[in-house]
């Protein structure tokens, strides 16, 4: 799959370590911990893994394995990739902060068509003062803190992006822990409705069929802004403003890819790319092993 990403945009702000922790209001988020440090993740070489990461962390929800299981995936997954931004990716616009409303098309987690602008901040800074936040991504670095310096040098890498993406890049930005939960189970349930969907020629029963249809119209999205580019041939562009919206269009263009890159284990039921193991059918060694030897799992 060969698409074409801004260059500008090929690092995506994450911490070293993050944590689960509940916000005065009850409500349970993802943040770095206090004693994490910036590590800019290069996501554009990595995007199909963390597709495919994304994914398998869903299908531990669909699978309804135990919260325990799942928060530590989930942990996983943000460390290795950084927190969705969510912030961004959920507005109509990713410069909505220059408004004093946020309008919101429809989704899944806030019922709301607009907000003002301050609120809907603040249910991504749950545990501190947004005025202060804004305060310090206009100040100077402390210069000899270099855990501050590289916080505000991830900042400015972004610098030329809407203010929304520069303050995902803080360490008090957090994300709501079902929130992110429930997206990767949304990735997980696309790829698993394409998967039986098509397995063994299209679904014969007419009901489901058409279930599955409308089901799978319901996961569009927000695109991200693109241009397009006269190369060797017309070229798009693409313009990612959270890493949200780069997992949710790559996953759909892998979904519609006519290789089918996406293979489903018929042992363990992970999800991995087509042409990364010996064995059409199988994640791993260990897996086909275990079919051969106990059946389907």
């Amino acid at each position: 799959m060969n698409m074409k990403i801004d260059q500008r945009l090929i690092s995506w702000p994450r911490y070293s370590k993050y944590e689960i922790i509940t916000a005065p209001n009850g409500s349970r988020y993802i943040r770095p911990t206090e004693e994490s440090y910036p590590v800019p993740f290069h996501y554009v070489k990595e995007k199909e893994r963390m597709v495919i990461d994304a994914i398998n962390v869903g299908m531990l929800v669909l699978g309804k394995k135990s919260e325990a299981v799942i928060e530590k995936a989930v942990l996983e997954f943000v460390t290795k990739h950084g927190l969705l931004g969510l912030m961004t990716a959920l507005p109509n616009s990713p410069d909505f902060m220059e408004y004093e409303v946020t309008f919101l098309p429809k989704n899944r987690f806030i019922r709301e068509r607009h907000m003002k602008t301050d609120a809907y901040q603040k249910l991504f800074f749950p545990f501190h003062d947004l005025q202060k936040m804004r305060t310090k991504m206009e100040r100077e670095p402390i210069w000899d803190d270099p855990e501050d310096h590289a916080e505000w040098q991830m900042m400015m890498y972004h610098s030329d992006q809407p203010e929304g993406v520069m303050m995902t890049a803080l360490k008090e930005y957090a994300e709501p822990y079902d929130w992110v939960v429930d997206q990767l189970k949304d990735w997980a349930y696309m790829v698993s409705s394409c998967y039986f969907f098509y397995k063994d020629g299209f679904i014969t029963d007419l009901k489901l069929r058409i279930s599955m249809q409308e089901g799978m119209e319901a996961y569009g999205g927000i695109a991200p802004s693109y241009i397009i580019l006269l190369r060797e041939k017309p070229t798009l562009w693409w313009h990612f403003h959270s890493l949200h919206q780069c997992i949710h269009l790559t996953l759909s263009f892998m979904l519609a890819d006519e290789n089918n890159p996406l293979r489903m284990c018929k042992y363990c039921k992970k999800i991995y790319l087509a042409g990364t193991t010996e064995d059409e059918w199988f994640c791993s060694e260990k897996c086909k092993n275990a079919y051969e030897k106990n059946g389907d799992k």
